[in-house]
């Protein structure tokens, strides 16, 4: 029996097989020739025309690289990249490999059905779900249209723009907020201080916005304290760093309130009672200074722990107590020598800017008590801040003490301080599980003082890491192509409380008008009925008066101030309605057309915030457009490349604003001609003339004034992504080498980069080497040339090595890595009040409310039913997402119970009368949720734990942000020092670098079965 091969192979070769069975003829010769047709079928899955190196952009931190597989204008697949040792000798292979679940599903995002695929128009009720499609131009209308109703009554100022984490997608951002910048609206809104990342101790402590080592340093440490962090899960590919660690002998100990994936990985795991890490770490403290177990010669050299202290006001002893016409910036030690105090180098307002005691002939005492005569002849009592310290540790931190506050058994807490004190070099990896607390500035305070006491900053494999949000702006280019110091940018926290939850527009009054109304007595309840008092008796009342003074002050902006209000905000790159503390007054407002008139949301999937949109714009995927992205995980430049066009009719964030420009431009001057309107407004706040008939022209740099070279290209020199990137690279000193450095540490760069930087210190062509920096980062990951030659990178070694003021040297600022980034807050001076690791802060707020020196106070309580509720909520972020992104992965949510649930320990569950998969409510009195309940023997008994940031409608009811309130602290809300005309300032309010916090762990709730 005969048969053609053309009428056997196939789909029907299979069931002829079949048909004539196992041993016929057929089968016997053509098997071959069927199953290799099959495996060419299987491969034509994965053929590919191109491979594009990218980069996942999830707002996770990690920045992993991945290569995307296309065929025929398709993504088909993805996998990492794997490339991280291309351009780097130093590090070589350390990053490898990078990558995650999460970033793996990622492309699902691009063809799935939750994909945002054309611009929407609300024809319902605000999160309602219910839009009609529209044209591009019909949305860009209906958007130009009531905007410029908004500015016309109301000024700019009422619109407000939020968009988070510029430094995952460096143009997409931008192009936003300088829109917004050359509207005069209101913003840029900040992001790291409102989802409370910013850890307020380090500015506190530091003058800096935050500072860690890249994660390959972890593997220089002898001891990794994991604090309150969970890398095994939030941190995916950085964790394999915690586990070569232990290979190389390092110990890891775990303090966590839930047993995690990083608790798995410690050799002590270690669970305090929620939200006493600080009573923890000052019982720590407190055994290395009783044992002797601290490195004196660092804590004397390197912190104002040796810094004399008035004892009748809690001041610094300062020259202008001593001298007529002394500096208030100049403070005093005691020279143990010379039995007097003596003035101290490198403080804020002393040029001598050295550490080293001994070149200015003083030895300064770390242990005094006593009294100096003041210049009026008054004696007053003083003491270092070292006694004062160690007198409060003895008093409120013995062992028997801390046991009693945090639960830990005092040999456990005394085995730490050991682990502390034999194990060098030794860091702590600190997380949101403690950063998102009110009290937050005081835990990290506490953490670092003990890596100040065992000598652990500024060396490599030591010093206090904080890795919550992908918050560093490594690029100071991005600043400048935004207009940044000319914007309206704010404090999210304060623009919420004000605005959403206070109300304080309904009292018609400015800032001093309200703060003059609290001093007599005439307001005793702001508009929502809480109460504000300027008596300090009256705990909550007085922390909200502190706050309306920081506001009065300017020393937090917020706008509009009242009794101006928002009426519009633009939302993209972020989820602001999901995500925002206070959530039960935001909806409230997003609700309500008549407080908010317009809301537009660019994304490219339906978020919370979309919902509530008037307008939902569909914006491209990291796969579909260029960018640029950084982290401070670790020191690359890498670049998203368009590895697609971006289907459907989704467009690059940057051509979003660019055409809406257009519009506006286009409208204002129809306007004009028709003597409707002349185009412009007066912003009062800056004092200029916004000019809307020309905005376009100014969005684009048409004249090529700002970019010159790029002018005569195209329609403007600022009118593409590219270009865009180009300004930013060549304006961000952290690409440019050191040249001293870079010739005796050659070896540490690719030859292909040593080609460019070559080149550029011959010519000084800054414009050439950044286009050819940008080229080569297109082939894979660059590290940035500034730190390379001194990698691994961790925070303050050059102010350890060279005896340097904290934190960027005073003078010597210009030749400081830490310069070379928008970081260091006294940005001028370039030191704290002390110029050392600043533990005292003499603040007249701290010292009001007793936290001139870290210190515990309890957590903050909410009530249901008017009495404490009796669980802390814990909202972490989780294994299956970042934020909210990936919460609607199908592909994850197999992985899980595809709905939002509650975590809650067995024992908790049983006097509550729930079992797994109970439906139970979750509730305070600010609202309530309900979802299922998972038993998990893991969970703290005490604490409930819902993972962050799942979406509005994954819940039966409510979600998790209608619990938490809008809790400012006052401590993050000042200016230090207070007075005008200071040198500098240690502490001063600067965008997504020093500001209020929008804490939530102190949330406190019941959990209900729903019968």
């Amino acid at each position: 029996m005969k048969l053609g091969l053309s009428g056997l192979v196939g789909a029907a070769g299979y069931g002829l097989i079949k048909a004539l069975g196992e041993g016929a003829y057929v089968h016997e010769h053509l098997r071959p020739a069927i199953d290799a047709r099959g495996e060419d079928f299987y491969r034509g899955f994965f053929t590919y025309d191109s491979v594009i190196r990218t980069t996942c952009a999830g707002n996770c931190t990690q920045a992993c690289g991945w290569r995307a597989y296309v065929r025929g204008g398709v993504l088909i697949k993805t996998e990492p990249a794997a490339d991280y040792d291309r351009f780097d000798p130093v590090a070589k292979k350390a990053y490898l490999p990078r990558g995650c679940m999460r970033g793996a599903s990622y492309p699902r995002y691009i063809y799935g059905p939750m994909r945002v695929k054309t611009p929407l128009i609300r024809v319902g009720p605000r999160g309602s779900g219910q839009f009609r499609r529209a044209s591009w131009d019909e949305a860009l209308e209906y958007i130009a249209e009531r905007l410029l109703k908004i500015i016309r009554e109301d000024g700019a100022e009422a619109i407000a723009l939020f968009c988070p984490i510029p430094s995952y997608n460096y143009v997409s951002a931008a192009g936003g907020y300088r829109l917004g910048n050359l509207l005069g609206a209101t913003g840029p809104l900040s992001f790291y201080d409102w989802y409370c990342d910013l850890p307020a101790g380090e500015p506190q402590t530091w003058g800096v916005q935050t500072e860690e080592c890249e994660e390959w340093d972890w593997l220089n440490a002898r001891l990794i304290i994991v604090w309150g962090a969970n890398p095994a899960e939030s941190r995916i590919a950085a964790a394999h760093f915690l586990t070569e660690a232990k290979y190389r002998g390092t110990k890891i100990i775990a303090i966590l309130t839930d047993y995690n994936g990083s608790a798995k990985l410690a050799d002590i795991a270690v669970s305090p009672k929620p939200g006493t890490d600080a009573a923890l770490a000052l019982g720590i403290a407190r055994e290395l200074i009783a044992r002797g177990w601290y490195n004196e010669d660092y804590v004397v050299t390197f912190t104002d722990l040796p810094f004399l202290v008035r004892q009748d006001t809690g001041q610094f002893l300062r020259e202008s107590d001593l001298r007529e016409g002394g500096s208030p910036y100049k403070l005093y030690v005691w020279d143990k020598l010379q039995e007097k105090p003596v003035l101290a180098p490198g403080t804020l307002g002393d040029d001598r800017d050295t550490l080293d005691w001994q070149t200015v002939g003083i030895t300064p005492a770390l242990e005094f008590a006593g009294e100096v005569l003041l210049r009026d002849g008054q004696k007053v009592s003083v003491k270092t801040v070292w006694t004062m310290l160690r007198e409060i540790l003895d008093r409120d931190y013995t062992l028997e003490k801390v046991t009693a506050i945090t639960g830990i058994h005092p040999e456990v807490v005394a085995l730490i301080a050991r682990e502390l004190h034999e194990r060098h070099p030794a860091m702590i990896i600190e997380g949101g599980g403690c950063n998102h607390w009110y009290h937050n500035d005081l835990n990290n305070r506490a953490m670092i003082l003990l890596m100040a006491l065992t000598g652990n900053v500024g060396v490599n494999g030591g010093g206090f890491h904080q890795y919550t949000g992908q918050y560093r702006v490594w690029l100071k280019g991005l600043p400048q192509y935004i207009k940044l110091a000319e914007s309206k940018a704010c404090n999210t926290t304060l623009f919420v409380w004000t605005h959403f939850d206070k109300q304080l527009w309904r009292l018609g009054m400015t800032w001093e008008e309200i703060c003059h109304a609290i001093e007599t007595g005439q307001l005793k309840k702001l508009p929502d009925g809480s109460p504000v008092g300027a008596d300090p008796n009256q705990p909550f009342a007085y922390r909200q008066y502190l706050l309306l003074k920081a506001l009065a002050k300017g020393w937090m902006p917020v706008f509009p101030a009242p009794p101006k209000r928002p009426r519009g905000i633009f939302i993209w790159r972020g989820n602001f309605v999901n995500n925002a503390k206070g959530g039960y007054r935001v909806l409230e407002w997003f609700k309500d057309e008549k407080k908010l008139d317009l809301v537009v949301a660019i994304d490219f999937r339906m978020s919370t915030s979309a919902l509530f949109a008037d307008v939902v714009l569909p914006a491209a995927t990291w796969y579909e457009k260029f960018d640029l992205e950084t982290t401070p995980l670790h020191p690359y430049l890498q670049v998203q490349q368009p590895c697609i066009r971006p289907p459907f009719e989704a467009k690059h964030d940057f051509e979003i604003f660019r055409l809406l420009a257009k519009k506006i431009q286009d409208k204002a001057r129809a306007m004009r001609a028709m003597g409707v309107w002349e185009g412009q407004w007066y912003d009062a706040t800056r004092k200029v003339y916004r000019d809307y008939t020309q905005i376009y022209d100014l969005f684009i740099d048409r004249a090529g004034k700002e970019h010159p070279f790029f002018a005569g290209q195209g329609e403007g020199a600022l009118d593409t992504p590219e270009k865009v990137a180009h300004f930013i690279l060549r304006h961000s000193p952290i690409i440019f080498p050191d040249p001293q450095r870079y010739r005796e540490k050659r070896e540490a760069f690719a030859p292909e980069l040593r080609k460019l930087i070559e080149a550029y210190l011959e010519n000084k062509d800054a414009d050439a080497y950044a286009a050819g920096l940008l080229k080569l980062a297109k082939e894979g990951p660059i590290p940035f040339p500034a730190l390379q030659p001194d990698r691994p990178h961790n925070p303050f070694r050059e102010n350890v090595v060279r005896k340097l003021p904290w934190p960027a040297g005073g003078k010597y600022a210009p030749e400081l890595t830490i310069s070379k980034y928008p970081c260091v807050i006294p940005v001028k001076a370039g030191k704290t009040l002390t110029g050392r690791q600043q533990f005292y802060l003499d603040h007249s707020y701290f010292i009001a409310l007793g936290e001139a020196l870290p210190v515990y106070k309890p957590p903050e309580v909410d009530t249901f039913k008017g009495k404490p509720a009796p669980l802390k909520l814990n909202t972490p972020h989780g294994r299956w997402r970042t934020h909210s992104t990936f919460s609607d992965n199908d592909i994850l949510l197999y992985l899980q119970r595809f709905e939002a649930t509650v975590l809650i320990n067995p024992l908790d569950a049983k006097e509550r009368g729930i079992t797994d998969g109970d439906v139970v409510e979750v509730i305070n009195d600010y609202g309530r949720l309900i979802c299922r309940a998972k038993l998990v023997p893991g969970i703290r008994r005490g604490e409930v734990r819902i993972d962050h940031a799942w979406e509005w409608y994954q819940y039966r009811d409510g979600y998790f942000n209608i619990l938490t309130p809008v809790r400012p602290n006052p401590t993050t809300a000042v200016r230090y020092p207070e007075a005008d005309g200071a040198p500098d300032y240690h502490l001063k309010f600067g965008w997504n670098l020093w500001g209020v916090c929008g804490n939530e762990c102190d949330t406190s709730v019941e959990v209900r079965k729903v019968k």
